[in-house]
């Protein structure tokens, strides 16, 4: 074998255990070729799997002594594609999503998915941020089409299990609660702000619904129609004009838009 061969056929080894590699790797006295291959096979889903230790740690403190096998299982079926390893963890949510594995921890995906939402906001790209001096000087017309765009440092998670009171156990170095299901689904945001730290905040029903319809694509129309189960139509609008200020003091929108 030359050089790339050689290659080619030892990350053929890593990953799927092809034997090629095995002629053309030598034995020593007490290493013969398959113990001194281990050691790189070894070695590479370890330090793949320390990196979701890195990225999900409050999941890794929920699923205990079965985390490394968790995650074993997941470098298997997801190797590295990449020379970076910022984007490794990014199919964690739907892996742990898959039937399999919910039948095991029904909560795992929705935990996984809140904590990858830090990785993805930390890292989103910069973009300028709304402010109430641009909303103040909209002619009245504009509000009949006004519509907004999210800042891209900015994650919605939808949980029906209680993944935030799991996560702040965790942050708070306490023993962790009983995963359980929540009588309702709970809506919660994750984003950068601009001091470029990472936050979280729960929404309220009526808020989360509303902000689902902004995020869509929905004008400030839909986002106050959105608000009529919990609000009187009366004040409906005062609720949104409520919540719009909230968010621009946030650093959620980054754009305006209207016909």
């Amino acid at each position: 074998m030359n050089l790339a061969q050689t290659q080619v056929a030892l990350k053929a080894y890593i990953f799927h255990g092809d034997p090629a590699i095995l002629a053309a790797v030598p034995s020593t006295p007490g290493f013969d070729a398959p113990t001194r291959l281990a050691v790189y096979a070894h070695a590479y889903r370890a330090r793949l799997a320390g990196v979701l230790h890195k990225d999900f740690p409050a999941l890794a403190a929920a699923l205990g002594a079965e985390a490394d096998a968790v995650f074993s299982a997941y470098v298997a079926t997801h190797p590295s594609t990449s020379f970076t390893l910022r984007d490794f963890g990014a199919r964690l949510p739907a892996f742990l999503a898959q039937p399999e594995n919910v039948k095991a921890w029904p909560w795992a995906a929705e935990l996984a998915a809140f904590e990858w939402a830090f990785c993805e906001v930390f890292d989103a790209p910069e973009a300028p941020i709304l402010g109430e001096a641009e909303i103040a000087v909209l002619p009245p017309a504009a509000w009949a089409s006004l519509s907004f765009a999210l800042h891209p440092a900015l994650w919605r998670v939808e949980s029906e299990f209680n993944v935030l009171a799991l996560w702040k156990a965790w942050k708070a170095g306490e023993a962790l609660p009983e995963a359980r299901r929540l009588p309702e689904a709970q809506a919660s945001v994750v984003w950068r702000n601009a001091e470029r730290v990472c936050q979280y905040r729960s929404l309220e029903s009526d808020e989360a619904a509303a902000f689902a319809q902004l995020a869509r694509g929905g004008g400030f129309p839909e986002v106050c129609a959105a608000l009529l189960p919990w609000h009187e139509p009366s004040a409906v609008a005062l609720r949104a004009a409520s919540l719009l200020k909230t968010w621009l003091h946030a650093g959620w929108l980054s754009g305006l838009s209207w016909d």
